[in-house]
C-alpha cells in the first residue's frame, strides 16, 4: 500500500499476521526535507505492535545532461527511480519519485535521497533516442550522454484491411509507462514516432481509437524500430472470474495471449471479474495472479480456454 507519514506515524490498515514486507520510505521536497532521508528495508515481518525504523541521513545526486556533442540540455525532467532488490515487490507506477529539471548546463541535483543506487529516466526531447536509464548513485559523478534518435512509420489497419484514423501507437522501453514515445495515425492509419535507438528492443502496443470499434489491441515485446504494417484483429468479450476456494480474488492481475504472442494483463475488479477483448475463433491462453505481481511466469498455471467460450473461472492457490 502507499500513504503518508504523518508525526514520525504510519498504520498498516490491511494485512495478515506475520506478513513479510519491504518497506520504502522517502522525504517529498519541501520545507524541513533536508532534516531527513529515506531508507529501503526488507524483508519484514509485520506483527502487531509498533515497528520503528531510523531514516537514513540524506544525500544528493548529481551530474549532467549532454547530447550527442557534448552540451548541456537543459528543461529537461530527471527522475530518480530507487532500484529495488529482485526480491522485492517493485513499487506502484502512480508512486510519487523525486525529480527536478536540469539547469541551462545540463546540470541537476535531486536531494534528499539515500545511499542506494538509483535509475536516472530522463524526459529524452523526441529529436534523441529513448535509451536504458543510467544507473547510479549518489555521491559519484553523473553523466547521462543522449544519442540522435531515428524514426520509423506504422500503418493501422482494420479486419477489412481499411485504414484506422485516431489510433494510439505506443513505443515504451523495459515496460516503463515513463520511458515511451506516442503517436496517433492519421486518415491513411499512418503514424510516426520519433527518437528511437536502431539497436534497441522496445516494446509496441497499439490500440484502436475506441471500444466501438471492437478490436483487440495489438502488442509485440522485444521490437526493433523498423517501418512496420499492423492489421488489428475483430475482439469478443471473454469474462474472466478469479477465485480461490470459495471467494473471489479482488484486483487479480489477469495475463492472456494467443499462441506465443507477447503477454498482455489486466487487472480484476473488487469482486474478482474482468472482461476481456480477445481475437474471434481463436483459443486463448489465460494464467491468473495476485496484483502485485509483474512477473508472468510467478503466476498460475496457464489455463487454454476454447474459441467459442465466453466465461471461464481461474482458481488461485
Amino acid at each position: 500500500e502507499f500513504g503518508s507519514v504523518y508525526k514520525g506515524e504510519y498504520r498498516v490498515k490491511r494485512t495478515r499476521a506475520n506478513t513479510r514486507v519491504w518497506i520504502h520510505i522517502w522525504e517529498r521536497q519541501g520545507p524541513g526535507a533536508e532534516e531527513f532521508g529515506s531508507l529501503l528495508r526488507g524483508p519484514l515481518v509485520l506483527a502487531p505492535g509498533v515497528l520503528e525504523l531510523t531514516l537514513d541521513p540524506p544525500v544528493t545526486l548529481e551530474g549532467r545532461l549532454l547530447d550527442p556533442q557534448g552540451r548541456g540540455v537543459r528543461g529537461s525532467v530527471i527522475t530518480a527511480e530507487p532500484v529495488y532488490p529482485p526480491e522485492a515487490p517493485q513499487p506502484s507506477p502512480h508512486s510519487f519519485l523525486p525529480s527536478v529539471r536540469t539547469d541551462e548546463d545540463g546540470g541537476f541535483a535531486i536531494p534528499y535521497l539515500m545511499d542506494a543506487d538509483y535509475r536516472l529516466v530522463d524526459g529524452t526531447p523526441a529529436e534523441y533516442a529513448l535509451a536504458e536509464p543510467v544507473v547510479a548513485r549518489p555521491g559519484t559523478d553523473v553523466e547521462i550522454r543522449l544519442v540522435d534518435g531515428l524514426g520509423v512509420e506504422l500503418v493501422v489497419l482494420g479486419p477489412e484491411n481499411e485504414p484506422i484514423s485516431g489510433a494510439t501507437v505506443e513505443v515504451t522501453l523495459g515496460g516503463r509507462d515513463k520511458i515511451k514515445r506516442v503517436a496517433s495515425t492519421d486518415a491513411k492509419g499512418k503514424a510516426r514516432i520519433e527518437g528511437l535507438a536502431a539497436d534497441i528492443r522496445y516494446s509496441l502496443v497499439v490500440k484502436a481509437p475506441g471500444a466501438e470499434h471492437g478490436l483487440v489491441h495489438h502488442r509485440v515485446d522485444e521490437w526493433l524500430p523498423r517501418d512496420l504494417e499492423i492489421a488489428l484483429r475483430r475482439g469478443r468479450a471473454l469474462d474472466v472470474e478469479v477465485r480461490r476456494g470459495t471467494g473471489p480474488v479482488p484486483h487479480a492481475r489477469v495475463w492472456w495471449r494467443v499462441g506465443e504472442e507477447s503477454w498482455r494483463s489486466e487487472w480484476s475488479s473488487a469482486g474478482g471479474t474482468v472482461r476481456l477483448l480477445v481475437p474471434v475463433g481463436e483459443p486463448v491462453t489465460l494464467r491468473a495472479g495476485e496484483g502485485r505481481i509483474s512477473d508472468v511466469t510467478k503466476t498460475g498455471p496457464p489455463v487454454v480456454v476454447d474459441p467459442d467460450a465466453d466465461h471461464v473461472v481461474l482458481e488461485l492457490k
